[in-house]
């Protein structure tokens, strides 16, 4: 509810609607703050500030935008114009989409604070484990693009397994697939060949920024990312 920009009443919504908030709301600062850091991380390849372009694809009634209005909302792409301190968070001239960051790490947390052992939270393709299964890892399917069968599966315990793929939210028009991963410089689905990326990971918020932040970049520049990151893996899956 808190992180929701769909959602009127909510922390972020009300940021957006009024450029700063004073004294913020905890959660809302340190989830801002590490959104942040993966903007940076490739200048601005991931990009918490997208809301305006990604407020313009309607996947639920299948509405494309129209290219000038994709060229006028990317102005107000750029993760710089957000502006942290100890006391507030000014937002200039843009709006925050923290749906590629906010997910399960606080329902872990808790159900770990009301003495639960072993659970899993699943959240469609966001995944996160707490414990072991009866002694065992628990098994996380990853999913064929496209097709409702297990492509493959990874053993994990106190892990994160968040999948960013195509086939989660898109448009289809005639042979065309529009999908919910957009390139921040263009505001359209970005295409170079990959289908989905797979993060392993101990925090559900790494796990989730990578794996679109991986998405974005393609298969070689995200594969040396991953390798420069200690304790994170990565499953890709192209359209070959």
């Amino acid at each position: 509810n808190k992180f929701d920009s769909y959602n009127e009443g909510s922390e972020i919504s009300k940021l957006n609607n009024q450029g700063v908030t004073k004294k913020p709301d905890k959660d809302l600062y340190e989830l801002v703050k590490k959104g942040l850091y993966y903007s940076d991380l490739k200048n601005g390849v991931f990009d918490i500030t997208i809301k305006a372009v990604s407020e313009l694809w309607d996947f639920k009634n299948q509405i494309i935008p129209t290219e000038n209005q994709l060229t006028e909302a990317v102005k107000s792409v750029d993760y710089k114009r957000v502006v942290l301190s100890d006391n507030n968070i000014v937002l200039n001239d843009c709006k925050l989409d923290l749906g590629a960051i906010a997910k399960a790490d606080k329902i872990i947390y808790f159900l770990k604070e009301n003495g639960v052992k072993s659970a899993i939270v699943n959240l469609g393709g966001n995944v996160s484990v707490l414990g072991k299964n009866k002694n065992r890892d628990f098994s996380i399917g990853i999913a064929k693009p496209f097709e409702q069968t297990v492509l493959a599966s990874v053993k994990v315990n106190n892990m994160s397994v968040v999948t960013s793929g195509t086939y989660q939210r898109y448009i289809k028009k005639g042979d065309e697939v529009y999908h919910h991963l957009l390139n921040t410089k263009t505001g359209m689905p970005e295409q170079n060949g990959l289908t989905s990326v797979t993060i392993i990971a101990k925090n559900a918020v790494d796990a989730d920024a990578l794996s679109t932040l991986c998405f974005l970049l393609g298969k070689e520049q995200a594969t040396k990312l991953i390798e420069e990151k200690e304790g994170i893996e990565a499953v890709f899956i192209d359209n070959k």
